[in-house]
């Protein structure tokens, strides 16, 4: 987490309390930024999550990528939300996106 607050030290860091979503996150922002791309986060990770760490990680980077990468409007996007639909299954939970048809894309979980 060091060289992630190291490398994002021009903006601001992401600090969920949660080192996997605090990694996914501030790499995912920096991305955005590299790329002119408005990176807005809002939610809350509980403590006593109930899912494992790499489900988290395969939720959080393939849904975050694939809103930035729609927001780009860069082609071949959502690959991965299949992986998303299984975990999200495994934990019956829901899953859904918005897309405004522009430039702005929700990602909403819920677990």
């Amino acid at each position: 987490t060091e060289e992630i607050k190291q490398k994002t030290s021009e903006s601001d860091y992401i600090a969920t309390g949660n080192m996997v979503a605090d990694a996914i996150l501030n790499e995912q922002a920096a991305w955005a930024e590299e790329n002119q791309i408005t990176f807005f986060v809002t939610g809350r990770i509980p403590d006593g999550l109930r899912i494992s760490d790499s489900d988290l990680a395969v939720l959080l980077s393939n849904g975050i990528k694939n809103a930035c990468e729609a927001a780009a409007n860069k082609e071949n996007h959502g690959i991965g939300t299949r992986n998303m639909k299984r975990v999200i299954e495994k934990y019956d939970g829901m899953l859904s996106w918005e897309y405004d048809g522009e430039c702005s894309v929700t990602t909403k979980i819920e677990i």
